[in-house]
């Protein structure tokens, strides 16, 4: 029998955000985002800002949202690396 794995609500949001962001949606508004993880635009908000402070996310002078220095910094790493 296997083990139920606990996940952190807040954790697995954060990452769905994170998962938003692909090749064809470099770049997302905070409403566009709302809308594809499916939470209200205040939650997201508040996701957002925290993953925009870390590095996560990051957002330009037009209110759009992209991958940040960190995440962007790793996936070059892991390209090098293979």
């Amino acid at each position: 029998m296997e083990k139920e794995v606990r996940l952190i609500q807040s954790i697995q949001r954060a990452f769905n955000i994170i998962d938003c962001f692909n090749n064809d949606n470099t770049e997302l508004s905070l409403p566009q985002i709302s809308e594809k993880v499916k939470l209200h635009i205040n939650t997201t908000r508040g996701i957002v800002n925290t993953l925009v402070a870390n590095g996560y996310l990051a957002c330009n002078a037009e209110i759009h949202i992209a991958l940040g220095w960190f995440i962007l910094q790793k996936r070059i790493l892991r390209q090098e690396i293979i």
